[in-house]
């Protein structure tokens, strides 16, 4: 039994590649960037990875197996470190770098609207064509969000959708994913809390749904609850995984993996720990695919989560 979980993440990634310096303001006063929070309201992070780089791999992917991933940390260390940074660090230059302007290079036309709905409420909308059009009616709407001005209680709160389809049409090659990718955002205290819908079209490709929780003191949580193909030899069978994955402010950490239906006989569990080092202290899971080693009283976290 090979079985491999596999998010897509591309779209933030590229996303945050645009947003970086290609959009065109439509108001540059204050209280129409208000409900946009900047980059480093997001600057968020799992201690040993950088919410400053883009580096990590768009989609993470890990097998059900303990042992070292990359530079020998722990899989599933990897695997937490790789979620967390593709939504925070996505959703932070998504968020921070929309109100840059274009450049000459860029194949597609962005603009920003930001339009006023309530009392220091806003809605904004994300639009690109071709380049060569000159037409408005070419404009598609890539990305459309909700937010606060800085007087409202809500304010470094909000939501975004990513239409994919929308994006791949105007940038083909440079976006992977399908479907839409839906951001919800909570960064007026601690822990502050980013979920993510991914829904892929057509639904036969399953969906995740992320949620990434950061403590002030750096400690935190990654839960997954998804529907997907994590066979090796995907055939479009689907099953349903469920992961908790929880770091201390040091760095330790534990997660804890369940999987069903589809083509899994049984339920499959499976729980790995790593220290401060990030490296692999204990591992387990119940269908002996890899031996269980380690200590369980090493874990940062001694209570499995399923």
């Amino acid at each position: 039994m090979k079985l491999r979980i596999a998010l897509g993440l591309t779209s933030l990634f590229s996303l945050a590649a645009f947003a970086s310096g290609c959009t065109v303001k439509a108001d540059s006063s204050d209280e129409f960037r208000d409900p946009i929070p900047q980059s480093s309201d997001v600057a968020l992070s799992v201690p040993g990875s950088s919410a400053s780089t883009s580096s990590t791999s768009s989609a993470a992917g890990l097998r059900l197996a303990g042992g070292g991933g990359a530079g020998d940390y722990a899989s599933y260390y990897v695997f937490t470190r790789d979620i967390s940074a593709g939504v925070d660090f996505g959703t932070a230059a998504i968020l921070g770098g929309v109100w840059l302007s274009g450049n000459a290079l860029d194949p597609t036309v962005w603009r920003l609207v930001v339009r006023e709905s309530g009392d220091k409420e806003y809605d904004y909308e994300l639009d690109g064509r071709p380049k060569a059009s000159t037409n408005d009616g070419d404009f598609k709407a890539v990305l459309t969000g909700h937010g606060f001005g800085k007087t409202r209680p809500e304010h470094r709160s909000g939501n975004f959708t990513i239409d994919n389809d929308a994006y791949n049409a105007l940038e083909p090659g440079v976006g992977h994913d399908s479907g839409t990718t839906a951001v919800t955002y909570d960064l007026r205290q601690f822990p502050a809390q980013i979920q993510v819908q991914l829904r892929p079209s057509p639904a036969t490709l399953g969906q995740n749904d992320i949620e990434v929780a950061h403590n002030q003191d750096g400690s935190g949580e990654v839960d997954i609850v998804g529907l997907d193909d994590i066979s090796t030899n995907k055939d479009g069978t689907l099953e349903n995984v469920t992961i908790h994955s929880r770091w201390s402010n040091v760095g330790a950490g534990r997660a804890d993996v369940q999987a069903a239906g589809g083509e899994l006989t049984q339920t499959v569990v499976a729980s790995q720990c790593w220290s401060s080092a990030f490296a692999q202290t204990y591992y387990t899971d119940n269908v002996n695919y890899q031996p269980t080693s380690g200590d369980p009283l090493s874990c940062a976290f001694t209570q499995a989560s399923f």
